[in-house]
């Protein structure tokens, strides 16, 4: 292992994008995934997920947002394939709601398009969508969504480009900090490298057992919904979309079949003692607040899935992410706390991470995400 610059655990879409960039940067990257690459058993899975930049979780992740933009059309031209569509998105809620007011802030803060829609007119745009009369829609032309499994490998296609030995089927037994170096063991054997970047998401406690901020996972499920027959909503054209309603925070894409829309909750959500251990198989009454928001804004789609996917949140105290060194280790910088609404970011988040290890800063302001914001030292 002493033949390599840095390790990389983990290579979901935070861990594929680290390897990339530090492998662009002319390091001598090993990167480990204990499942097959873009595999189904994390959070960088399910198809599709949506980007936007009026980001109405805090205007301060807006930066990191145009440079994630670049990032991801610099990836798709490098692979020769579409990762990213621009099909829009809507937003619905009430006008003084954390959706609405927060993404109305972030736009005007940082100059980005959007469009308000009142109730009349959000109907009649978007017939598939029936609107309450005291909840507006924000539509974001410019954002869309993304490939998430062909964004992922396309990171690792590019990273073993630029000479990275990447790893599937490897699982890290151990992970110790040391002062100068790091030391792994991987089956049954140890070894030493200099650096280390650990992106393992849901895996991150079982890695890192001693770390003082407590990452929470959440099992979230999603289904894809049959669209009516007599639906007049060309659902492959409609703009991804998200509702703050009062049960709950709700999503949905584009459908890529023609026949089916991907729909789930982004709230709630059952906590995880050991993803190792957890059942991916989804039980009908997991998806009943998705059928009866589907029931109450989108009538043209069937509230009994065709299919249904599980996937986990890593939520941070905050619900912000966590980038940086990790605890007094410059040569180690961890990326977990994605909190659901990581997956955007993660072209970004990787150029940082190799900029962090590299050159012991990042380019954009991202110091409102380090882990010493919990107090750890």
């Amino acid at each position: 292992m002493a033949d390599y610059d840095v390790i990389v655990i983990g290579l979901g879409g935070v861990g594929s994008a680290a390897a990339f960039h530090l492998a662009r940067r002319g390091r001598k990257v090993l990167g480990l995934e204990q499942h097959t690459l873009g595999h189904r058993l994390g959070s960088s899975h399910g198809e599709t997920r949506v980007i936007r930049k009026a980001y109405f979780e805090h205007p301060d992740y807006v930066p990191l947002l145009h440079r994630s933009y670049e990032l991801w059309d610099e990836l798709a031209t490098l692979a020769g394939v579409e990762l990213f569509h621009r099909a829009g998105v809507l937003l619905v809620g009430r006008p003084d709601g954390e959706v609405i007011s927060g993404s109305l802030e972030s736009a005007r803060r940082h100059g980005i398009e959007v469009e308000s829609l009142d109730p009349g007119q959000s109907r009649q745009r978007f017939p598939g969508f029936r609107v309450p009369d005291d909840q507006i829609g924000l539509l974001e032309p410019n954002a869309g969504f993304l490939r998430v499994e062909q964004c992922v490998l396309a990171h690792c296609a590019a990273a073993r480009g630029l000479g990275a030995d990447l790893r599937d089927g490897t699982v890290v037994e151990k992970f110790e900090f040391c002062p100068d170096h790091v030391r792994i063991t991987i089956d049954g054997t140890t070894h030493a490298a200099p650096a280390a970047v650990l992106c393992s998401g849901a895996w991150t406690a079982g890695l890192w057992p001693d770390s003082p901020v407590r990452l929470e996972v959440r099992r979230k499920v999603s289904g894809w919904f049959p669209i009516s027959e007599t639906s007049e909503q060309d659902w492959r054209r409609v703009p991804a979309y998200l509702f703050e309603q009062p049960e709950g925070i709700f999503y949905g894409l584009p459908s890529q079949d023609g026949r089916t829309v991907k729909v789930a909750e982004h709230t709630g959500g059952r906590v995880v003692a050991n993803p190792d251990r957890e059942d991916r198989s989804v039980l009908p009454e997991e998806l009943d607040s998705v059928g009866q928001f589907l029931s109450r804004s989108l009538p043209d789609i069937g509230t009994s899935p065709e299919r249904t996917s599980c996937c986990f949140y890593t939520m941070s105290p905050d619900q912000h992410f966590c980038i940086g060194r990790i605890a007094n280790f410059e040569h180690v910088i961890g990326v977990a706390g994605l909190s659901g609404h990581g997956f955007k970011f993660t072209s970004v988040l990787g150029e940082i991470a190799s900029e962090l290890l590299i050159d012991g800063q990042a380019k954009l302001p991202a110091a409102f995400l380090k882990w010493e914001r919990f107090g750890m030292i």
